[in-house]
C-alpha cells in the first residue's frame, strides 16, 4: 500500500520475535488481498479495510468467508459500519470491494460486540469530519482493556517528536528549524510558531542543545 513503516531493534522475547515499529504518514495505494492470504491476516482485515477506505484507488479482498465466523460476521460489520461513515465499500459473495476517499463523514456506529470492530471504528473516527458515536465500545476489554485510555492520550495530541539540535548555534534562524522539520517529512504534524515550542529565539543563542517539539495534529472523534 506504500506505507512508510520501519522496524528497528529487532529482538527475541520469550521465544517471540519483536521489534520497535516507526511509522510516518504516507499516501496509501489500493491493493488486492487473495483468498490464500486471508488466514495469515484474518484479524487484521478490519483495520486494513479502514486503510483501504482512505487509500488512493480501488482495493479488493477476495474469499474472506472466514470473517463471517469471528466474534461477529465481520464482513457485514465492516461494510455496514464503514458505510455509515461514508466509505465506498461493498461485498459480493464474500469478496469486499473498496474505493478509497480522502475523508469519512460521521454518525452513530455499532461495534456488534466485536472488539476488533470497535477499535477499528475508533481509529476511523480520527478521519471523520465530525464526531462519531460508537455503541457497545466496552467489548475492547476482551483483548485490549486499556485501548480507550491509550486512544484518549492520542487524541489529546501529546508531543510526539523531539528533535535535538546540538552544537553552538549563535546565529540560528528559527525558519531553518522549521525547514528541517519539513525536510524530515514527519507526516501529519502541525508545526506551531517556534516561540511556542522553545520559548524564544533569544534562548536559542544561549543554549547548546535545542529541543524542538513537533506536536502531532489530531482530530477528535469519540
Amino acid at each position: 500500500m506504500g506505507a512508510n513503516i520501519l522496524m528497528n531493534n529487532e529482538r527475541n522475547v520469550s521465544g517471540e520475535l519483536v521489534a520497535d515499529i516507526n511509522v510516518k504518514s504516507s499516501t496509501l495505494k489500493g491493493i488486492e488481498i487473495s483468498e490464500s492470504e486471508i488466514p495469515l491476516i484474518i484479524d487484521e482485515i478490519p483495520i486494513l479495510s479502514l486503510a483501504m477506505c482512505l487509500a488512493e484507488g480501488e482495493s479488493n479482498i477476495y474469499g474472506a468467508t472466514e470473517l463471517r465466523f469471528k466474534e461477529s460476521d465481520r464482513i457485514n460489520s465492516i461494510i455496514s459500519e464503514l458505510s455509515k461513515l461514508g466509505a465506498n465499500i461493498s461485498e459480493n459473495s464474500d469478496n469486499i470491494k473498496i474505493v478509497g476517499k480522502e475523508t469519512l463523514t460521521y454518525g452513530e456506529v455499532n461495534s456488534h460486540n466485536d472488539h476488533r470492530i470497535a477499535m477499528m471504528l475508533a481509529i476511523a473516527s480520527t478521519k471523520c469530519i465530525k464526531d462519531v458515536k460508537i455503541l457497545n465500545p466496552d467489548c475492547v476489554k476482551i483483548s485490549f482493556p486499556q485501548f480507550f485510555e491509550v486512544f484518549e492520550k492520542y487524541l489529546k495530541g501529546e508531543p510526539k517528536y523531539i528533535i535535538n539540535l546540538q552544537g553552538d548555534m549563535p546565529n540560528i534562524d528559527p525558519q531553518d528549524i522549521q525547514a528541517l522539520i519539513k525536510y524530515m517529512n514527519l507526516g501529519l504534524c502541525e508545526i506551531g510558531t517556534l516561540a511556542s515550542k522553545i520559548n524564544s529565539e533569544t534562548e536559542l543563542k544561549d543554549q547548546n542543545v535545542v529541543k524542538v517539539v513537533v506536536e502531532k495534529k489530531m482530530s477528535t472523534g469519540m
